[in-house]
């Protein structure tokens, strides 16, 4: 009798101890929101905005499912992706596409059974790390990959047909499900796609990861030279895949190419709450609560490599998970998604380690001959910028760890940026909720919500069976990155997959509840979406939006130095180097290897300029503008040291054009070669 009423009494217990724990993360949340008045961080004329967004796309929406009956998602979806081709321009959409046909018909090849969102990732992990080998050499031009990407479409056609018709199959009966949760979950993945209708302005693209693409549009070759870039060698498989897409169509595609990462993403999202066994409404929510968060949109509108991590991470994830055993395409699929994650960054291999570990140890391994054959296949996929590194610098992961390696092109110390070295500890995730700006260049509130509101949902997760394996991985997947360094976007990937996996627990233990919390903290986290980024959070969407996609009024008022480059490109080729001078606003990136800058980016010219800056008359620098062979310098007056600035009337040089604070000037020498 007594052990009978103990059964009774056990689920009993379980569910209400369960709820508890649901509750918990609200109740933390709240406590937070009210101890730090969230409400005042607000950035509230944006949130409107976004609002307004969602209101119209709704109405488009709602309109076309009456004339047409088509579903909610299904209109929704094609909603935002007519804005992505108003906004982001509809040759960079082309080209994305043409891109992703190549990528399908590749990825088909690996694994003609898997759905099309894996072999598109494959492909693109192949693309990308077959280019890598080839960047030094003269023979990129967008004619070219054109002419390989329709081939492989056209060779491939029936498979590529099937692998979308399986996908157009798959979307129908996932919406037809649920449909209500799809329409959510395709009207926030929408509004942070907004991030991808603004043109490329963020800080490190400018300075860093244009130079990639802009070097293959305009010399059809890469400068493997950490002289003058310092990251030059660093791993670029995400570069890459952005310059195809550029070549293709002769303009920045950047905005399409992470629309075509996000949905990737997603669908490794939808893939491993299959693994989780979760039904389709909560799949939909658990990609419309990765959608809702603030860094999902900024890293719309930027290259940072951590909406590829994401995307590559959520689909090995749902592999290791959800399989017993693993087939030969199966290993191919693993190695490949673990090889792209090496080859975007060295975090990112890091966790590529971690989850491929954890498959060597959970399935049987192939014969001895393929277990060759993967890693070689692994090195080859993954290895260029690390080889290249090795050789030219004598660092394989220059500029990192170079107290270890000693590369002459950088300082002989381990890299460490002391603004995040804020130390590992219990309260971080609260502090990275609250208290943002110490671990991100952004507002409070930019790391979203979700990691506390569902606190006790990861506990649930972590007692459940069925989603044990994948909450302790995500954490490891979120905790690692963050031992070493306490910043925000470097921790974001693994965050997603947390909440992801503690959203679905909660949803599978507690419908009604655990739905109820995704959809608030959704809500909360698209209120809060402009605060993680200065750029969004002042209204560059809106600008955008305003003048119907033209980069040129949201370049003038954010980077006019983008106008200038521009200007400066339809005047022909510069005939030397382009200096920028201005040490606040080092956006060289797009000069190619003819750009040249005085911050750290550059190391040669910043030992120069220092030296120079130390002659006061300005004829050190002019002595150094001739040296470096300088055909146009751009500058900030308000952020440019006087020496420099004198250093321009002494040699000669006119202001050709000037850009709000910006300005182009051409040396004497140029203007005598343009003669």
């Amino acid at each position: 009798m007594e052990s009978d009423s103990l059964r009774r009494a056990s689920p009993r217990f379980s569910t209400i101890a369960g709820s508890g724990l649901l509750w918990l993360g609200p109740l933390l949340l709240a406590g937070g929101v009210v101890h730090y008045r969230m409400w005042e961080q607000l950035p509230s004329m944006r949130a409107l905005e976004g609002l307004g967004i969602a209101a119209v796309a709704l109405a488009c929406a709602w309109l076309a499912r009456c004339l047409f009956g088509v579903s909610l998602a299904g209109a929704l979806a094609a909603f935002w992706g007519l804005g992505l081709v108003l906004f982001a321009g509809p040759l960079p959409t082309l080209a994305t596409l043409i891109l992703a046909g190549a990528a399908l018909a590749l990825g088909s090849a690996i694994g003609s059974r898997e759905a099309a969102g894996l072999q598109l990732a494959l492909g693109l992990v192949v693309i990308a790390g077959a280019v890598g080998w080839l960047l030094p050499l003269p023979l990129h031009w967008g004619l070219l990959y054109l002419g390989l990407a329709l081939a492989a479409i056209f060779f491939r056609r029936r498979t590529i047909m099937r692998s979308l018709r399986r996908l157009g199959g798959a979307w129908l009966r996932a919406t037809r499900e649920a449909p209500a949760s799809a329409a959510f979950a395709v009207l926030v993945l929408g509004l942070a796609s907004t991030g991808a209708w603004l043109p490329t302005l963020q800080f490190d693209d400018l300075a860093y990861h244009l130079r990639l693409p802009w070097q293959l549009q305009l010399e059809g070759r890469y400068l493997l030279d950490p002289s003058t870039q310092v990251w030059a060698l660093a791993p670029w498989a995400s570069d890459v895949v952005h310059a195809m897409a550029q070549l293709i169509g002769r303009a920045e595609a950047r905005g399409p190419v992470n629309a075509m990462w996000l949905a990737i993403a997603a669908g490794g999202l939808w893939r491993l709450g299959r693994a989780l066994n979760a039904p389709a409404r909560v799949r939909w929510l658990a990609i419309a609560l990765f959608c809702s968060f603030p860094l999902t949109a900024t890293l719309m509108g930027s290259m940072h490599t951590e909406l590829p991590t994401t995307a590559l991470l959520a689909w090995l994830l749902a592999l290791v998970v959800e399989r017993r055993t693993l087939d030969w395409p199966g290993w191919l699929a693993v190695v490949l998604l673990a090889a792209g994650l090496a080859a975007l960054k060295l975090t990112a291999a890091v966790l590529a380690a971690l989850l491929l570990l954890i498959a060597l140890v959970r399935f049987p391994w192939p014969p001895a001959r393929r277990i060759a054959a993967l890693a070689l296949l692994f090195a080859l996929v993954a290895g260029s910028s690390y080889t290249y590194a090795l050789v030219i610098a004598g660092n394989p992961f220059l500029p990192l760890f170079n107290g270890w390696f000693h590369s002459p092109y950088f300082k002989p110390e381990n890299m460490l940026d002391a603004r995040w070295a804020t130390g590992f500890g219990p309260t971080l995730l609260w502090d990275m909720t609250f208290r943002t700006h110490d671990f991100n260049e952004s507002h409070a509130g930019s790391a979203g919500f979700a990691v506390l509101a569902l606190a006790g949902a990861v506990a649930l997760a972590l007692v459940r069976p069925g989603a044990r394996l994948a909450m302790g991985l995500s954490l490891a997947l979120l905790f690692v990155p963050l031992l070493a360094l306490q910043y925000l976007r470097y921790a974001f990937p693994g965050m997603v997959l947390v909440t992801v996996v503690a959203a679905i627990a909660a949803m599978r233990w507690q419908p009604r509840l655990g739905a109820a919390v995704v959809v608030l903290v959704c809500a909360a986290n698209l209120a809060f979406q402009a605060s993680a980024q200065w750029m969004m959070r002042e209204g560059a969407v809106r600008l955008s939006v305003a003048r119907l996609g033209a980069d040129r009024p949201v370049f003038e008022t954010y980077v006019p130095e983008r106008v200038l480059m521009r200007q400066l490109r339809k005047a022909g080729a510069p005939s030397g180097t382009v200096v920028f001078l201005d040490d606040a606003n080092p956006y060289f990136a797009e000069a190619g290897s003819r750009g040249r800058t005085t911050v750290w980016y550059d190391p040669d010219l910043r030992r120069a300029a220092r030296l120079a800056d130390e002659v006061p008359d300005g004829s050190a620098w002019v002595a150094l503008l001739r040296d470096e062979g300088a055909s146009d310098v751009i500058v900030r007056r308000n952020s440019t040291r006087a020496v420099r600035l004198r250093a321009l009337e002494q040699a000669g040089a006119r202001r050709f054009s000037a850009v709000g604070p910006a300005e182009w000037w051409r040396m004497p020498e140029a203007e005598e070669a343009g003669r």
